[in-house]
Parts: C-alpha cells; structure tokens; sequence
C-alpha cells in the first residue's frame, strides 16, 4: 500500500504494443511512398513533405482522449453502484478480472492469506495448516486424500502459479525474534538438523 511504484495495467502494455506497430508500419509506408515517387522521377523535396506529412497523419492524436473517456465512464458507472475508484487504470485493471478469491480471516488483521478450501470439478478439498508453512494435510470429505485425489487440485494449484505474479516477502526482523521464525510463520532461512 505504501509503495508508490504502478506496474503498467494490461490496457496499458496493449497500447503500447499498438503504438510500436503502428511506429513500425507507418515507418515503413513513408519510406515506400519516398522511394516509389522517386521511382516514378517525383523531386526529392516533394517525396520528403509527402514522407513526412503521412508520417505526422498517422499519427493518432485522439486514442489518449478516448482512452481516457472510456475509463471515465467505467469509473462512473462504479460510482453509480458505490464503489470509489482512485486512479482511473483501476477501473480497467478490475475490468480485466474473471475471477475475484476474498478471505475475510486474517488478510487484513494478520497480514496472511491461506487457502482452506479447494474445489474443482472432480474434487472439492480441504487444505489444513496456518501461514506459510508447508505443514498441513489435503482432506476430501473430511478424511486424508488419496494420490489419486489430489492430480485434480495439484493441476489446479500449477496453473495458479502460472497464471499470476504474487510473490512472497519476509517482513524485516526484529531483533527479539530468533532466527529461524518470522512473523508470517515461515522460516527466515533454511532450516538444518545438527
């Protein structure tokens, strides 16, 4: 929350995927238009403007307006319904959302997220184990999964870790805690047995 750096929003790297296209061919259409009128014996300072003016013409000059007009009625559309928009690419990064995962225990007041429950459309489990240690069993129906249960949810857990860009800090340490704990639960290093 405190850290002011914005990654660039997905609306964001496609316009400037768009922008270096469009650099790209309009580039090389002024330097066909350039060598095809010198081709056909046009003077040189007329190809030169002709380049030049049908580079500046491709130029588009009103995509950041609409842009913007487009993110503005998104973030009205979200006042409408009581929701408070900061920034206007929050709007497109929530727009972008197909799936929203909440937990209401211990997100906010311990600063963990756990995972307690997984369901796919052959198996729905349980996850025991608090923070991010890797201690706790997998249950279907109460009683401890077979190998066979879990291929379902270790595919589903792949393609979490596939498909998004969370990571996972050590808070900085006090100097009244040992050094294998930390307060996520975790070990600060890795653990050795003497």
């Amino acid at each position: 929350m405190l850290d002011d750096r914005r990654e660039a929003t997905p609306l964001q790297h496609l316009l400037a995927a768009l922008g270096r296209i469009l650099a790209a061919v309009t580039l090389a259409l002024c330097v066909l238009v350039f060598v095809l009128g010198l081709v056909r014996g046009l003077p040189l300072g007329t190809m030169a403007v002709t380049a030049i003016s049908l580079a500046v013409a491709a130029v588009p000059e009103s995509l950041p307006a609409v842009v913007t007009l487009a993110l503005a009625l998104g973030a009205r559309r979200m006042a409408a319904r009581h929701a408070l928009v900061r920034r206007l690419p929050a709007v497109e990064t929530l727009g972008s959302v197909s799936v929203l995962a909440t937990d209401k225990t211990g997100t906010l007041t311990e600063g963990r997220m756990a995972v307690q429950r997984v369901w796919t459309p052959e198996v729905c489990g349980e996850l025991t184990g608090v923070g991010y240690e890797p201690e706790g069993e997998a249950l279907v129906a109460g009683r401890p999964a077979a190998p066979d249960e879990l291929a379902p949810v270790r595919e589903l857990l792949r393609t979490t870790v596939l498909c998004n860009d969370a990571t996972l800090r050590p808070a900085p340490r006090s100097r009244a805690r040992t050094p294998t704990s930390s307060s996520h639960g975790w070990p600060a290093g890795p653990r050795r047995s003497s």
